[in-house]
């Protein structure tokens, strides 16, 4: 037992010994993913490719490097304008209703446009089904207690000729081709301090 440990012992310090007490103490301390400081310690760390590629780049890049997930919904009592389009994007703009109610930094939302009740085409009945579009924001930096009423989200889909810009909520008229929309769930770093 007593040789089993004085070889851990020497096999720890080698190791130490080729990677570097610093290496192994940047390892150490750094910052847990999905925090403030793991997003500024990557900036940091490719500053020096700020020849090559832009500041905001990076930045954006390290953040979805480091960003966690959650499929709830950020907010309470969200309202948006929803626009399915033919022939061009569907988009989602959220209101100033939709405040972040987490205590987290929201980095970037998904949401999602469900249109009811198209005609299926051959139908021996009047069949209908529902066509859905879902996306996700850009990089965005929504703190706790702070509004999203400037994020959109920008879908790209192909919806039938019986989608228009003026189509109902389903709220209010369930039983024509109407459209809903919800949020999927959101990415977000934790402020850490």
């Amino acid at each position: 037992m007593k040789h089993s440990s004085t070889l851990l012992s020497v096999a720890l310090a080698s190791l130490l010994y080729l990677t570097g007490c610093d290496m192994l103490q940047d390892k150490l301390n750094k910052p847990p993913k999905g925090s403030v400081d793991a997003v500024i310690s990557c900036i940091d760390d490719n500053a020096h490719k700020k020849d090559m590629l832009d500041e905001e780049f990076i930045s954006e890049q390290c953040v979805k490097k480091h960003q966690r997930f959650s499929k709830e919904d950020p907010t309470s009592q969200c309202s948006a304008s929803v626009s399915p389009k033919v022939d061009e994007d569907t988009v989602i703009r959220l209101s100033a209703k939709c405040v972040n109610t987490t205590n987290r930094i929201v980095t970037a939302f998904g949401a999602a446009i469900d249109v009811e009740n198209l005609p299926v085409e051959g139908a021996a009945s009047e069949a209908t089904a529902t066509g859905t579009a879902k996306g996700w924001s850009k990089v965005i930096k929504i703190m706790p207690k702070e509004s999203f009423d400037w994020v959109e989200v920008v879908i790209e889909k192909d919806w039938p000729d019986e989608v228009t810009q003026s189509l109902p909520y389903c709220s209010a008229k369930p039983e024509e081709i109407c459209k809903t929309w919800y949020i999927t769930g959101y990415s977000y770093l934790n402020p850490n301090i």
